[in-house]
């Protein structure tokens, strides 16, 4: 890709800097260091989990899921971006409770837990607290707009 297309979008800007680190040796590091780095790059892609859980949830009260031929969001997000239907749902429930929990979703940076709420199966599948809401409307204190 050219530099022109990703100058005005972040994504494709943010994948080009993927793909470059990815190809990036850690043979260099000590295990002291390629520690720190285990450390900060998941740090990274709980940040990219967040976004993704918040897009996801977004997505699932359109109707677009629909219109490309999928019953549910859950199951075009399965489909089209390659996830287990777990994993879809838990994405899309994630994304519903960020408006709910801002507290935890800054406890993981703040070192209050070893792991981010957002992919707890304790919280979002024993709990029942975090159980896709596929089909119902956002509540009224819900950034999520609901679409008919």
């Amino acid at each position: 890709m050219c530099n022109a297309e990703t100058a005005g979008n972040p994504l494709e800007a943010l994948m080009q800097a993927i793909q470059g680190f990815v190809s990036g040796s850690t043979f260099e590091l000590t295990p002291a260091e390629l520690g720190d780095h285990l450390i900060r790059l998941r740090h990274g892609i709980d940040l990219l989990e967040l976004g993704f859980a918040s897009d996801a949830a977004v997505f699932a009260v359109t109707d677009e899921y629909h219109a490309q031929g999928s019953v549910t969001p859950i199951d075009w997000i399965r489909h089209h971006c390659h996830m287990s239907g777990h994993a879809a749902a838990r994405a899309v429930a994630a994304g519903e409770q960020i408006h709910r929990l801002p507290a935890s979703v800054a406890a993981p940076w703040l070192g209050a837990s070893p792991t981010p709420w957002w992919r707890s199966p304790a919280t979002c599948s024993t709990s029942g607290r975090c159980r896709p809401r596929v089909g119902r409307a956002p509540t009224s204190s819900s950034p999520l707009r609901w679409r008919r």
